[in-house]
């Protein structure tokens, strides 16, 4: 049975993880919920930081299940 008033975030695929890409639905939608942000809180987190998740959940001071995503995801710059 399929109960249609539960939200879960898409999956995102492995090799994109490290990536936050607006212009694909389900990332944005996966990562604005990870944080509790709005879509436009997200835009705003990436530009100012750039698209890497790591990157962004310094920005953010946010953490992932429990980790920092810092100790994850390896740094752009």
């Amino acid at each position: 049975m399929n109960d249609r008033t539960s939200f879960e975030p898409p999956r995102i695929e492995r090799s994109r993880r490290d990536t936050i890409r607006l212009d694909v639905k389900r990332d944005v939608l996966y990562w604005a919920g990870t944080w509790g942000l709005t879509d436009q809180e997200l835009r705003d987190a990436v530009a100012a930081v750039g698209p890497n998740a790591g990157d962004v959940a310094d920005y953010l001071g946010q953490a992932i299940n429990g980790k920092n995503l810092g100790d994850n995801v390896e740094r752009s710059g």
